[in-house]
């Protein structure tokens, strides 16, 4: 985990921030939804807030508390080209001051129609043998 302490004021303003900017559309239809579940530890995550972001359209998919599991009913558009993306993860945490974030050079699949994907955000940052910078790992269970 990629974390580093900012003040508190600074949490509350990047929250602030996001909570302002558009989201993406989501579709209505409960057959895009996709399920991800995150290993963050909730007692580290408690009082959080928790980001995620899609590099493909730069827009935030999820903004809310943590959770184990977040459902995203994806917009078709996303769904296009086999659904491959690049998701940032972040949790903003006010006390004790926290910015932690995970991100990726590797995309993939995540927003194949009714899919369930787990996310370890707590592995160890790794750069494979083609220079890929991995903060995160991604399991696919379809």
């Amino acid at each position: 985990m990629k974390c580093r302490e900012i003040p508190e004021e600074a949490v509350i303003e990047r929250i602030a921030t996001l909570q302002a900017i558009p989201r993406h559309a989501f579709a209505s239809d409960a057959a895009n939804l996709v399920h991800f579940e995150l290993d963050v530890d909730p007692e580290k995550a408690r009082g959080g807030t928790f980001v995620i972001r899609s590099q493909r359209t730069g827009e935030v998919v999820y903004l809310g508390p943590y959770a184990p599991r977040v459902q995203i009913a994806a917009n078709p558009s996303l769904q296009d080209d086999g659904g491959w993306d690049n998701l940032t993860f972040e949790l903003l945490l006010p006390r004790p001051g926290l910015s932690c974030r995970w991100s990726t050079d590797l995309g993939h699949p995540f927003w194949t129609e009714a899919q369930r994907v787990r996310i370890k955000l707590m592995a160890p940052r790794h750069i494979d043998d083609q220079g890929l910078v991995h903060d995160y790992d991604v399991e696919i269970l379809r």
